[in-house]
């Protein structure tokens, strides 16, 4: 089993729990992932979206790779839908409470060579041999060489 990240899909982990031998699933809810249905998974983790600052309970694999999601208004109401899924899963809880303060360089990467903002943080990275640029400065870019050749 990895250890838990601090970002899983550009959302901060406030809390995660191993469903180990303690804990029953009980397929009492159903969690769609591209149209298959989720199931049983090793992990679980309550994340902050970086963006909207809404709750997601992430269905993880062993490696915190999200294999499905729901969202909550709250860490407890995120708790409290684990605990019908995963009986006995309260106990298992660790809290983080990370922070966009707690996030390390390696944890903003990628981000835009142009601008420095973070993946998380753009509407979209392009990727080239040794660079990103985000949409937003491939806009500007594209611009300057349309001003460009109009002077020529």
């Amino acid at each position: 089993m990895d250890m838990v990240p601090r970002l899983i899909d550009s959302a901060l982990v406030q809390a995660y729990a191993v469903c180990d031998s303690s804990v029953r699933f009980t397929g009492k809810t159903s969690t769609y992932h591209d149209g298959k249905l989720v199931g049983e998974v090793p992990c679980l983790a309550i994340c902050r979206n970086l963006h909207e600052e809404d709750i997601l309970l992430f269905y993880c694999d062993e490696k915190w790779r999200t294999l499905g999601a729901s969202g909550f208004d709250s860490v407890e109401a995120a708790k409290k839908r684990a605990e019908v899924e995963y009986e006995g899963i309260s106990s298992n809880w660790v809290d983080t409470h990370y922070t966009r303060d707690d996030l390390l360089p390696e944890d903003l990467e990628p981000k835009c060579s142009f601008c420095n903002a973070p993946y998380f943080e753009v509407e979209g990275l392009i990727e080239g041999k040794e660079a990103f640029i985000c949409y937003k400065c491939a806009k500007k870019v594209a611009s300057v060489v349309a001003e460009i050749d109009n002077e020529a």
